[in-house]
């Protein structure tokens, strides 16, 4: 009776994750690697037009935030 338990135990384990696995890989590819993708880029200086991606850290966000444009539109945007 036990061995029938425990092989219903390792069983289900397996069937949850190949249950689950369509989310997860949907996840991965649509969510976390763009994700990713785009963090990594948000720390390069490269464009579109050029080859060359230097990485700059995080000088994107001290420009961005530094920026009166930027802090005006963040202001009107919580009025």
């Amino acid at each position: 009776m036990k061995e029938k338990i425990q092989n219903l135990k390792n069983k289900g384990g397996f069937l949850g994750w190949l249950f689950n696995f369509p989310y997860i890989a949907y996840s991965v590819i649509f969510f976390l690697i763009p994700l990713v993708w785009a963090f990594w880029l948000s720390m390069t200086d490269w464009n579109l037009m050029s080859k060359n991606k230097n990485f700059v850290g995080f000088d994107n966000f001290t420009a961005l935030f530094s920026d009166p444009r930027v802090k005006a539109a963040f202001i009107n945007s919580f009025k």
